[in-house]
């Protein structure tokens, strides 16, 4: 009886190394419209951010003034590009707008 369950362990430790009884991963989610609207503004902002400390380092912007409108205009290119699937996601809903469908809509992101 010793040697069966010493046998059974072994065999079943063999199994678990063997590719085809390795378990499968958990699916990753699937990110939705609004995690990737800010992940990419993130990526764009963090850019900026860099574009604009290269800036000072160089002397291309000398002035807190014009940081300042630099930094600004980034910062509304930014959020045009990363936000527009967004705003494109919800402009039908804008169509024919009904309480109730645009409330569903917003629900969406929870």
């Amino acid at each position: 009886m010793r040697l069966l369950g010493s046998f059974s362990m072994i065999l079943g430790g063999l199994l678990l190394l063997w590719p085809g009884f390795q378990p499968d991963p958990d699916p990753q989610p699937q990110p939705d419209i609004v995690s990737e609207a800010f992940d990419k503004y993130e990526q764009l902002w963090r850019d900026a951010r860099a574009k604009t400390a290269e800036a000072l380092e160089t002397g291309a912007l000398s002035g807190a003034q014009e940081t300042r409108d630099y930094e600004a205009e980034a910062n509304q290119a930014a959020r045009e590009a990363s936000m527009l699937p967004l705003a494109e996601h919800e402009a039908s809903s804008y169509e024919n707008w009904d309480p109730a469908a645009h409330a569903r809509l917003l629900r969406e992101y929870q």
